[in-house]
């Protein structure tokens, strides 16, 4: 497949003009090409870009398809498949497959409620049809997503986004007046949250916390659930499910897993303190995973600047963006991005000469001109978690400097932007893992200011926000291309 700027489905940056993709070097995280010049280039990402069918790799489609009957739409060409309804009153209307196994849902009520379990009912699934809307050409893979505008009353739609390792499943809130403020007995019941629930069915069993689930008592869990065979392979899991506002702040919510009569229900529960506080529009994902990725930020936060920067308070892994940068006030915040990439099936052979991280902002907040994200050359422990957090939150700060990714004056949202040349030497090859972070110039000079930026990561539902690193490299004598190199440099000479 010749790979232009005016007419390619794959529109990355990095390999040459003219240049041909080489599809039987094809790795589920990776692409090759073969430039004019003879060298190669491998775009290595963080998240699939492919998915096996027989014996081949092909390119992902997680677009919306008609289907036929009993389904309106399916979604098959990925490493699993989605099939859905088009009315969302109309029951369990969404059915996952993948390795033989299922998982349905279906949409109920959505309520406040409290630490009392008493319920306010705010909306319940209405008589709405969906409406798709697929992507056109884009970088790494094409994309849809099934949209019922109104799903819950107006202002409130909800969307299902298939994606090549995780389905989305998102509650779109415009105003705080659309869900309304929990009536008095909720609140006096202590903790009011919104809850979102879903009935479910699936043949695998469900695993909370470690300990395979009985199916009968109710469960409470911040962490996320996997669905396991007999033999306890998991197949799915469901994430830690969240909410962000938008000014790309963003609450962890909590998963509910109970049984009422013969039914199983799934709940999202979202704070009220945090919503009532929030920027609108939020949106409340509670996401389907099938594989996993590594992209995350650590944070520190204080009243004192000093004390903010030099030790971490928390951590975001699984998210659509990555945070770097700082926030000021009566708290302080500090944040540093961690990213991974798949340069496995680079030639080990090979001499790298050149490297550029690509990174979408998919949200800026700042307050002056000048300052930059650096790019760092740092293998941190993966992936993030509570025991490895402040290991990796002191060595990010403590990692040699590579080269600047952006200033960010002149920052556009939702615009693609290459790093500068970074040290080829840091890029490993074969069967192995590429890890950077970023930080913000301000942080390395300890200067407290409210200056951030968000970056789209391995799990956004836009492929074309989502980060790939480009690695061009020359074959080293002896190799079947180095020949095919040498003969194309003496053609451009």
């Amino acid at each position: 497949m010749p790979i232009r700027s005016d007419n390619r489905r794959v529109t990355l940056a990095g390999p040459h003009m003219d240049a041909v993709e080489l599809a039987a070097r094809r790795w589920e995280r990776g692409a090759c090409f073969q430039n004019p010049n003879g060298t190669r280039t491998y775009i290595c990402g963080g998240a699939p870009m492919h998915y096996r069918d027989g014996g081949e790799w092909r390119e992902i489609d997680n677009r919306w398809q008609p289907s036929p009957a009993p389904w309106n739409y399916q979604m098959t060409a990925c490493g699993y498949q989605a099939f859905a309804l088009s009315r969302f009153d109309a029951g369990r209307m969404v059915r996952l497959e993948r390795a033989g196994h299922y998982v349905t849902y279906q949409p109920m009520a959505l309520n406040w409620s409290n630490d009392l379990d008493q319920i306010q009912q705010i909306a319940m699934p209405a008589p709405v049809d969906g409406a798709v809307t697929n992507s056109g050409a884009d970088n790494l893979c094409q994309g849809g997503e099934l949209r019922w505008s109104g799903a819950y009353g107006p202002g409130l739609d909800f969307t299902y986004t298939p994606s090549t390792h995780f389905f989305r499943k998102i509650l779109s809130i415009d105003s705080l007046s659309r869900i309304g403020a929990p009536a008095a007995y909720i609140t006096a019941g202590g903790n009011p949250v919104l809850q979102l629930n879903f009935v479910f069915a699936s043949d695998l069993d469900l695993w909370i916390d470690g300990v395979k689930w009985d199916a009968s008592s109710r469960r409470d869990t911040a962490s996320i659930v996997e669905f396991r065979d007999g033999t306890g392979a998991m197949h799915w899991w469901w994430g830690v499910p969240y909410a962000t506002d938008a000014n790309g702040e963003h609450v962890d919510g909590t998963l509910r897993v109970k049984r009422q009569g013969a039914s199983l229900y799934v709940s999202v529960l979202v704070p009220h303190a945090w919503l009532a506080g929030a920027q609108y529009p939020v949106r409340v994902d509670p996401d389907t995973y099938t594989g996993s990725t590594t992209d995350g930020y650590i944070y520190g936060w204080n009243a004192d600047y000093a004390t903010a920067r030099l030790t971490s308070a928390g951590l975001s892994v699984a998210s659509a963006g990555c945070s770097t940068g700082q926030v000021s006030g009566a708290t302080c915040g500090v944040y540093r991005s961690f990213w991974e990439f798949d340069t496995s099936a680079i030639d080990d052979a090979a001499t790298v000469t050149q490297v550029n991280l690509y990174l979408t902002a998919t949200n800026v907040n700042f307050q002056g001109s000048g300052w930059t994200i650096g790019v760092y050359d740092y293998g941190w422990s993966s992936p993030i978690d509570a025991g490895n957090r402040e290991a990796n939150y002191d060595g990010a700060l403590g990692s040699p400097f590579d080269a600047n990714w952006q200033t960010t004056g002149s920052l556009v949202v939702n615009n693609t932007y290459a790093s500068s040349n970074l040290d080829p030497a840091w890029v490993s090859k074969t069967a192995t893992t590429t890890r950077y972070c970023t930080i913000s110039s301000e942080d390395i000079a300890a200067s407290s200011t409210s200056n951030r930026v968000d970056m789209g990561t391995a799990d956004n539902a836009t492929p074309s926000y989502r980060p790939y690193l480009s690695v061009t490299v020359e074959a080293a004598a002896g190799n079947p291309y180095y020949y095919y190199q040498m003969l194309s440099k003496r053609r451009s000479d």
